[in-house]
């Protein structure tokens, strides 16, 4: 290898790494959404109060990271489609 070249592992096609960092926000997305349901059927469980409290605790912290890793991920296109779905379906009085 001569000097100032790179090997031929580091060419990567920029649109497949634009395609896998959209399925890992996608993937993160879905799974965000996941967490707040498994937080649903804790109710249904035989677990303590103490660990229904602390399951849910760390789903919502999973599900929180998630979605807002999932936003990094798709980028500020996405956001503003997140921000203007809300903004249709929740209105300030």
């Amino acid at each position: 290898m001569t000097h100032g070249t790179w090997p031929a592992a580091v060419d990567v096609d920029v649109g497949i790494l634009t395609q896998m960092k959209k399925t890992i926000g996608y993937f993160l997305l879905v799974f965000s959404f996941v967490a707040w349901g498994g937080i649903a059927v804790l109710a249904w469980t035989d677990l303590s109060i103490a660990m229904m409290a602390a399951w849910t605790t760390g789903l919502v912290i999973a599900g929180e990271v998630a979605f807002f890793s999932s936003l990094v991920f798709l980028g500020p296109d996405f956001l503003l489609k997140v921000k203007a779905f809300f903004r249709k379906h929740i209105k300030r009085e």
